[in-house]
């Protein structure tokens, strides 16, 4: 969890999520408070994946930061701080999809109603995603759900399967053709190693053989699939 706001509102904020956390999981939460919309920056730089970020929005370049963290992390639970200086519209749209909004000034039972709100959805989030929706794959007994959105493509390297998702990379037993039977119809095989999230991708490049996916990775095209890519991207 990132938590970005002035020093004296991170603590409280920080104090009201550490509170409510037992009710919601049993897992040990990394928090990170960072002053100012720089620090928060370099520090989302550094992570694979960040679930929930608490955005106070009246801070200089925190509306841009939010709609970037919301690409950057598509699946993102986010809260936003907001005051009447700043105006609704700048906030509430598609490109920020806030769950939580915490108005200031606030008090103790506000701040951690607004925290209850955001564990809330994410726990609602988590148990009504249907398994149509996820990749479902074992790895050491466990039962891990990848949601296909979250998904960028994957990769058969050394007789297993790389999948590359917006949360981190995977890696399990199984061969392309397996996955390519099974997979839904937005993912296209473009080289005897490569399967790939059509929604994902932001520009193809035939010339070079080259499709660049909107995560900055690039997946190649062979010859043999250069009809198939053509046929769904062209």
């Amino acid at each position: 969890m990132l938590i970005c706001s002035n020093k004296k509102a991170n603590k409280r904020i920080e104090k009201a999520v550490t509170e409510n956390i037992a009710y919601y999981s049993s897992e040990d939460w990394d928090i990170k408070c960072c002053e100012g919309v720089v620090m928060a920056r370099k520090y989302s730089r550094q992570k694979q994946n960040i679930d929930f970020l608490c955005l106070d929005v009246t801070q200089e370049g925190a509306i841009a930061f939010a709609e970037h963290i919301r690409r950057l992390f598509p699946n993102i639970v986010l809260q936003i701080i907001a005051d009447s200086s700043i105006s609704p519209m700048s906030y509430l749209n598609p490109s920020i999809m806030a769950v939580s909004l915490l108005l200031k000034p606030y008090d103790k039972k506000q701040l951690c109603k607004a925290v209850q709100e955001m564990f809330q959805y994410a726990l609602i989030k988590d148990t009504t995603i249907d398994q149509e929706e996820c990749f479902i794959i074992e790895i050491k007994g466990d039962r891990i759900r990848i949601e296909y959105s979250s998904i960028v493509f994957f990769e058969s390297r050394e007789k297993k399967i790389i999948v590359m998702s917006d949360e981190r990379e995977y890696c399990f037993y199984n061969t392309i053709d397996s996955l390519e039977k099974i997979l839904p119809g937005n993912f296209i095989r473009s080289h005897r190693s490569f399967i790939f999230n059509l929604s994902r991708v932001q520009e193809i490049k035939m010339a070079q053989n080259t499709i660049i996916m909107n995560d900055g990775n690039k997946v190649p095209i062979s010859r043999s699939y250069r009809s198939v890519v053509k046929e769904n991207l062209i």
